[in-house]
Formats: structure tokens, sequence, C-alpha cells
């Protein structure tokens, strides 16, 4: 499977002109062995919420098998591509700002020039019986780190 990832990943940083920045989980870091990373592809430890929440809010698109990156997404305005065959996700699929690929190269590039090209938006209908604390909207206009 990194294999297959790492393929695509290569694919992308060549047709999209795009720096891939791959938080990897260190036990994922240890079975790299000798697959050759991607020159544009930075694989980095986990990032905290923050520095997260950052670079999520700045990519040009994301690629996850996350259940909660999409969600993330939507609140940032950034497609997401899913690199699962089923998500529990549906109101990101269905507002347009997701797409399911699974794990095949041709169906990941072919999602990303999908998603990146749709015109999509999401609906925030915020009253006061369904609204977020402005003190957590604050904290994380505000807090959120630098990345690099």
């Amino acid at each position: 499977i990194l294999i297959t990832i790492f393929n695509a990943l290569s694919r992308l940083t060549k047709e999209f002109d795009k720096k891939v920045i791959f938080p990897m989980h260190p036990r994922t870091l240890s079975k790299l062995g000798s697959i050759q990373i991607p020159k544009k592809v930075m694989v980095t430890k986990p990032f905290g919420f923050y520095d997260f929440n950052k670079l999520l809010k700045e990519s040009y698109c994301v690629l996850s098998d996350s259940g909660t990156a999409p969600e993330e997404g939507l609140f940032y305005r950034v497609p997401n591509v899913s690199l699962r065959m089923v998500t529990e996700r549906y109101e990101t699929i269905e507002s347009g700002g997701t797409i399911v690929s699974g794990m095949d190269p041709d169906n990941i590039v072919e999602s990303i020039r999908t998603a990146t090209s749709l015109d999509w938006h999401v609906n925030y209908e915020f009253d006061e019986y369904h609204s977020p604390s402005s003190v957590v909207i604050n904290a994380l206009r505000t807090q959120i780190t630098t990345f690099l």
C-alpha cells in the first residue's frame, strides 16, 4: 500500500507542480524501508491540532484516509480526496468538497483534478440553537501557529 501511495504522490507532484506534505505516524514511518520518497514529498511527524489546521487551511487539496479531515476541509473550503472506498461523512460528499477515490493512483489523480476544478460551497447555518462557541472560533483563528 505504501508503494502505491508514493507512486500516486510522485505523479501528483509532477502533474500539479505542488509540494506534498505527508504527516506520517512513527509506526508507518518505520515500515518505509527502501521505498523511494519523491523529491517534492516531505514526510513529517504528525502535527498537533493547531499546526494541522494551519496546514489544512493553506492546502490546495487534502488527501486523507481520515474521517475528520474532510469535515475540517469543508470549514476551510479546501477540497478533499478520501483515500477510502467508503466514508461515514456523506455531508462532505454531498457538498462537492470530497471525492472518494480509493487507493488506485489513476483514480487519485483524476479525483484531485475533479475536486480542485469543481465549484462547490457549504452553507453553514449557525443560529442561536446551533452556534459554535465564539470562544472556540476565536481561539482557532488566533492561536494557529505558522507552519514551516
